[in-house]
């Protein structure tokens, strides 16, 4: 006897069904990878973001918003005595350059010492001023060469030994050094050769002369 038709339904059915299931899966694992999202790239781990996050920066910011003044550089200043805000520090004479360096003329150094405070010899006129001079200025001679020394007898105790050449006067300037008796020192400026063949301008020496009825007497060269 053979199966019924019903049997025959029943199977075909349970076909279907199973068929039906097997696209249902299919369906949702293609779903599922679409909205699976593309892999980016490897995020650190969670201590490294923060260890990050809170290091404090190398410089502060400056600008608009910032909580940090703006940083400007110092003005740069000139540096010496006549600068203005110069620091007022001593500085060395020797390291200062030399007004009288190189060739200068006999009238430029009259001039300055013309220009000091003046000769303060108010008990004297012009011409003995002029005289005092005169005299301080043969002593010198004198004194540096040997010529001329017995027109001032009694000044030196002793002959002179090294003598000086082509001595002159360069300029010259007097100021009272007492008033009883009335002396006045000379300063005298020369030049001339030394007693080593060496040539030499603008040394100083000051010789004090003393007034008396004859004239004027040397009392000190120095």
């Amino acid at each position: 006897m053979t199966p019924t038709r019903p049997a025959g339904l029943l199977w075909a059915a349970l076909l279907l069904a199973a068929a039906g299931a097997l696209f249902l899966l299919l369906g949702q694992h293609r779903q599922a990878a679409v909205d699976r999202p593309e892999p980016g790239p490897e995020q650190p781990p969670a201590a490294a973001v923060l260890r990050l996050r809170s290091a404090p920066p190398l410089d502060p910011p400056t600008g608009i918003g910032s909580p940090y003044p703006p940083v400007e550089p110092l003005p740069a200043r000139p540096i010496g005595p006549g600068a203005p805000g110069g620091s007022g520090l001593p500085i060395d004479p020797a390291l200062l350059p030399d007004p009288l360096a190189g060739s200068v003329p006999d009238d430029y150094l009259q001039d300055l010492l013309d220009g000091g405070p003046g000769p303060s010899t108010p008990a004297l006129s012009a011409t003995e001023r002029d005289a005092a001079i005169e005299v301080a200025g043969r002593v010198l001679l004198a004194d540096l060469t040997g010529w001329g020394r017995n027109a001032f007898p009694g000044f030196w105790d002793e002959p002179a030994r090294a003598l000086w050449t082509d001595v002159r006067i360069q300029a010259s300037t007097a100021e009272g050094a007492g008033l009883d008796p009335v002396r006045v020192s000379v300063t005298l400026i020369w030049a001339g050769t030394s007693p080593i063949g060496e040539p030499v301008e603008r040394r100083r020496s000051v010789v004090t002369v003393e007034q008396s009825g004859s004239g004027w007497k040397p009392v000190l060269v120095s």
